[in-house]
């Protein structure tokens, strides 16, 4: 009959004669009636098996759906944790989190991942073990056959959203414990040895800190978030977080918003929530500085877009975050939001901040002008900024690309009212940058503007003394015939023509040697 009945699956007759020998414990009894019972189908044993007896559901419901949701395969320890925690929610379990470091721990874990699932899951063999269903076919009846609706109909077609909540409450309790908090403040913070003998106790710690944020967002797509994010204790979870994170450039500040936690991590649908309680978006906490900065350049574009307020990465019939794609370590200590966008290249966000009125200063101009980023350039100065501002030590925007030779943006400088005149505080101005790189058209374009052909610097160059030292023979001829005096002697007593001879430029030492 057995073999008839299982037509040649093997999980079937495994499953069965765990049933017949459980059976076999009460007498034998009823043995040949409880297999006339089991179903021939595996799908309908599944559903025998889970539902036979109807004890522990809650128990069996929270083993499903770690198993089903967990971000990562649990290990037996975390498993066995976090079943607690979420049964300690319901007052299920002891007060006493159960120990994992006694001689019986291993022995109680696996029992209670076989209880807990009704034998459907099982320990790996693997190096690292996790826990898993005992076959796919369990996750095809929980899911594909609607197995878990109707084991469980309360939690509707939306069983995802619903799971993830529990186990957002599962990893939230666990990370907040009392008593893990104790332990852990017992510990001197410079005692690494001590910290992590702590933390061996408790084994679902370092899960339930890095994804009970993850679950939170997962369940807000149809469960609101709004009073968990607004009571997140962000100081206590940093604490326990920065423990668990090798990488000391990885950890968040103490005093880091919860904002930029949430866009570093990737969480879209609970930055959305934030921004409803509270509309800025500027709040630090870690190596980017800003939640924005943080999204982009880890290349999260729903981040990104939740960020930025917009229901959608089309903007205006673009997709705004193409091309985005992380680029973690290419965050500088002066970049901001625009800044980085634009010299990434990602220009259809920079536009859009710059719509929301985002501050954008000198230093944001003058990176742009020195990479030549033209198209940057024009929409910045196309929003306001100021193509004749400067840095504190005086460089301007035209002072970069005369000496870069960008001549297009001089050109688009200059029609923007950038001072050809302007000189640092040591008195360079464009035209000395540009007689210096050799940069023809452009010092033609200079002086055609009003290029002070005789101003100095404080040691005494002039543009005349730039291109002689450097051998650029048609700028040194125009600078003349602009009326440089080749007779200028600097702080040090050279003139044009001893630069020129020092440095083997011939031909412009002849051609000087007529103005001596």
């Amino acid at each position: 009959m057995m073999l008839d009945k299982a037509a040649g699956v093997f999980l079937w007759v495994a499953l069965v004669v765990d049933i017949l020998n459980k059976e076999d414990r009460h007498g034998r009894l009823a043995l040949r009636r409880r297999l006339q019972e089991v179903p021939s189908k595996l799908s309908e044993l599944f559903k025998d098996i889970l539902t036979r007896d109807q004890v522990h559901m809650e128990d069996l419901l929270l083993s499903i759906l770690w198993i089903l949701l967990a971000e990562r395969p649990l290990k037996p320890g975390e498993y066995y944790h976090a079943l607690w925690s979420g049964l300690s929610l319901r007052d299920l379990v002891d007060l006493e989190i159960p120990p994992v470091n006694t001689s019986d721990a291993s022995v109680c874990i696996n029992k209670c991942i076989i209880s807990s699932s009704k034998g459907l899951a099982e320990i790996t063999k693997a190096k690292k073990p996790t826990v898993q269903f005992i076959h796919e076919s369990v996750r095809d009846f929980l899911i594909k056959d609607k197995g878990l609706y109707k084991l469980w109909p309360e939690l509707g077609t939306d069983w995802e959203s619903q799971g993830h909540e529990r186990l957002k409450l599962c990893c939230n309790a666990y990370v907040f414990n009392e008593a893990i908090g104790k332990a852990i403040d017992e510990q001197k913070s410079y005692d690494i040895q001590g910290i992590k003998d702590v933390l061996k106790q408790f084994p679902f710690l370092e899960y339930a800190s890095q994804f009970v944020l993850g679950h939170a967002n997962a369940a807000a797509y149809k469960i609101t978030q709004q009073q968990f994010i607004s009571e997140f204790p962000v100081f206590n979870w940093v604490r326990i977080f920065n423990i668990f994170e090798k990488h000391r450039i990885r950890k968040y500040s103490q005093g880091a918003d919860i904002l930029y936690i949430l866009a570093d991590r990737g969480y879209p649908e609970l930055i959305r929530i934030r921004l409803k309680i509270n509309p800025r978006i500027d709040g630090g906490g870690g190596r980017y500085r800003h939640p924005l900065l943080a999204a982009m350049a880890k290349g999260n574009k729903d981040s990104v877009t939740a960020l930025l307020g917009l229901s959608s990465r089309i903007h205006n019939g673009t997709d705004i975050t193409y091309g985005l794609k992380s680029k973690i370590d290419s965050v500088k200590p002066n970049h901001t939001p625009v800044s980085w966008a634009c010299e990434e290249g990602h220009l259809a966000i920079a536009a859009f901040l710059l719509e929301q009125d985002a501050q954008v200063g000198v230093d944001d101009l003058v990176r742009f002008v020195g990479n030549g980023n033209i198209e940057a350039v024009k929409m910045l100065l196309e929003k306001g900024a100021d193509a004749a501002a400067a840095t504190e030590n005086g460089w301007t925007p035209l002072h970069l690309a005369s000496k870069n030779g960008h001549l297009e943006i001089v050109k688009v400088l200059l029609e923007k009212g950038a001072d050809v005149t302007a000189a640092t505080e040591y008195g360079w101005t464009s035209l000395h940058q540009a007689s210096e790189k050799g940069h023809l058209e452009i010092a033609r374009l200079l002086l055609e503007k009003g290029a002070d052909v005789t101003a100095a610097t404080e040691y005494g160059w002039t543009s005349i003394h730039q291109a002689s030292e450097k051998g650029h023979l048609e700028i040194a001829k125009m600078l003349i015939e602009k009326g440089a005096d080749a007779r200028a002697a600097d702080k040090y007593g050279s003139t044009p023509l001893h630069l020129a001879s020092r440095h083997g430029h011939l031909e412009i030492a002849k051609m000087l040697k007529i103005y001596k």
